[in-house]
């Protein structure tokens, strides 16, 4: 219980939430589960909540919750703990040769450090006319084993109404991003997101 309480602080210091994230009844405590916390001193600076899973025969990470405080932004947090995750599980699964990596999100900043991230992504926001099927059919199988009651708008593999909370900052990159354009003219809604798989 003390641990859901951090975990539902370090969301509420982030989002406006209609209820809490976490609860006795709804627990990252579960087989497949992973998750990090992250300290200053005494001080909770992140929490980290992932999955794995199968896709097609091949290990997938599931990026289910990343939590930063605003004190601790832009320090450049996420992408190490992307680096510790995916090193980790390379380690259990040496023989392969590529992983997928998987998120859901209406966070421009984060959907584009993910992506250039990853060899290969869909949706490709940035290109529409790419086209990369075995991969689409593969988020799409994703999806579904994560979210089986949440349909997923192709070709932009959106997801409409899925979140409870809404940010505190809406997020964009700085500069002038197609990025930032992108999620502009697909998600309308703040409550919407965008569901994306990638080859690691």
């Amino acid at each position: 219980v003390h641990i859901i309480h951090l975990l539902n602080s370090l969301i509420d210091d982030n989002w406006h939430v209609d209820a809490p994230y976490w609860s006795t009844s709804v627990t990252p405590f579960h087989p497949g589960f992973s998750l990090i916390l992250a300290y200053e001193g005494s001080t909770l600076a992140a929490s980290v909540v992932y999955r794995t899973l199968s896709i097609n025969d091949r290990k997938c990470i599931y990026r289910a919750a990343t939590v930063v405080a605003r004190a601790y932004q832009e320090l450049g947090l996420y992408g190490v703990f992307r680096k510790l995750i995916v090193e980790h599980e390379r380690e259990l699964c040496a023989l392969a040769s590529e992983i997928y990596y998987s998120w859901r999100t209406r966070n421009p900043i984060l959907w584009a450090s993910n992506a250039r991230f990853c060899r290969r992504v869909v949706p490709n926001l940035l290109d529409d006319s790419s086209s990369d099927p075995e991969l689409e059919q593969s988020c799409l199988l994703a999806a579904e084993k994560l979210f089986p009651s949440v349909p997923v708008e192709q070709p932009h593999m959106i997801m409409k109404n899925v979140y409870a909370m809404t940010y505190r900052a809406e997020p964009v990159i700085r500069e002038n991003s197609p990025v930032n354009r992108r999620f502009k003219e697909l998600l309308s809604n703040r409550r919407d997101s965008i569901f994306s798989l990638g080859v690691i």
